[in-house]
């Protein structure tokens, strides 16, 4: 795919993941995995999210993250994907899945559970991506960065989940260093790496 022109190679990349990959499980129990890990996470460290700034590396299909993240009461998410994966129909979807499964998820959320139905119900009702992604301040850049966008320390997280395990080595370490240039003292980095998804 890296030979194609980049509007083929987007095009023809999620072909193959629906029809080969994850991007045609929409199972609630695999799309909101990602929940059950940011609750482990959110226990291990004693982290609260309400309010942070989160910078993530790897948006992919749904924008899982980041809208869980919003839901959490995060202050914005910024948000770098290698590709445009985002379409409006899969994040609608995404929605309604959350918004079905919300009963057995309180106990991640730090506000109220009705300021958290409200957050989800205005995405819901959002009539476009760029609308959704204004309702939760996710600032959403499909292509990796060339240079810092803002100064050092600017952010309090900086996440990536199937990620790392997918990086040339070369590159590795030049996103471990962004991370840490990223977040500010006292801030954190949390990588979730899925081995089983990738040879």
């Amino acid at each position: 795919l890296d030979f194609l022109p980049r509007r083929f190679a987007t095009g023809l990349h999620g072909i193959l993941q629906g029809r080969f990959g994850r991007l045609g499980d929409t199972r609630p129990s695999t799309m909101l995995r990602e929940w059950e890990e940011i609750r482990t996470l959110k226990a291990m460290s004693g982290m609260e999210f309400k309010g942070l700034r989160v910078l993530e590396l790897g948006t992919g299909w749904w924008a899982l993250g980041p809208i869980t993240f919003h839901l959490l009461g995060a202050e914005s998410v910024e948000t770098y994907d290698i590709l445009p994966h985002l379409k409006f129909q899969r994040v609608q979807h995404l929605l309604n899945v959350m918004a079905q499964n919300l009963d057995g998820l309180t106990d991640l959320f730090e506000d109220p559970e009705d300021v958290v139905v409200r957050r989800l119900d205005r995405l819901r009702t959002s009539s476009s991506l760029a609308e959704i992604l204004g309702h939760a301040n996710i600032n959403y850049i499909p292509s990796l960065p060339t240079a810092r966008r803002k100064e050092k320390g600017s952010f309090d997280l900086f996440y990536t989940r199937s990620v790392l395990h997918r990086v040339p080595p070369r590159e590795l370490e030049r996103i471990l260093k962004w991370a840490g240039d990223s977040v500010r003292v006292g801030g954190r980095a949390f990588h979730i790496l899925h081995y089983t998804d990738h040879n």
